[in-house]
């Protein structure tokens, strides 16, 4: 080979390297500027072999400066196996932690039975669901309230604090 098709050839392989190692300006536009972005209506299904775990919607998320943190607007949880609904009208959910925390008007709903506080907390470390902004809790002929709630590896509820129930 002469040392024309050896050069061109060289610059093509390194032409071809060049613009492959390059990092791509399409993915750094999705990791770089997902702050002071949208995104609506969105639904989120967790499947584990065929089965539904659970499934969330959500209206609106807002992502501001700080792209780890999403605003939400109109969520509603649902996890089919426990038949247990929860809907709240904000949120803030931690993409780095995984850490949410629903505000404004929580309603949580189990069969015949109403769950409502002010705010919702869940730590994934901890697998701990809690409210410290008072809880009320509805069945049939029955009412239960309390200023703090909580419900360690989804096993039992444990109310704190002020505990008042009525039974008719």
């Amino acid at each position: 080979m002469n040392r024309a098709v050896i050069l061109f050839l060289f610059s093509a392989i390194l032409l071809v390297l060049i613009i492959y190692l390059e990092p791509s300006p399409y993915n750094y536009r999705i990791r770089g500027f997902l702050g002071n972005s949208v995104m609506k209506k969105i639904q989120i299904i967790k499947v584990k072999k065929d089965r539904t775990l659970w499934w969330a919607k959500i209206k609106e998320a807002t992502f501001g400066k700080d792209e780890h943190i999403a605003r939400l607007k109109q969520i509603s949880l649902y996890w089919p196996e426990k038949n247990i609904e929860l809907i709240a009208r904000r949120g803030i959910y931690n993409l780095s932690s995984g850490k949410i925390r629903l505000e404004d008007a929580i309603k949580g709903y189990r069969g015949d039975m109403e769950i409502q506080t002010d705010s919702l907390r869940y730590n994934p470390k901890k697998q701990l669901l809690y409210t410290k902004d008072g809880i009320t809790i509805r069945g049939k002929g029955f009412t239960i309230t309390g200023n703090e709630a909580s419900i360690k590896d989804g096993k039992k509820l444990e109310i704190k604090g002020n505990v008042k129930s009525v039974f008719k």
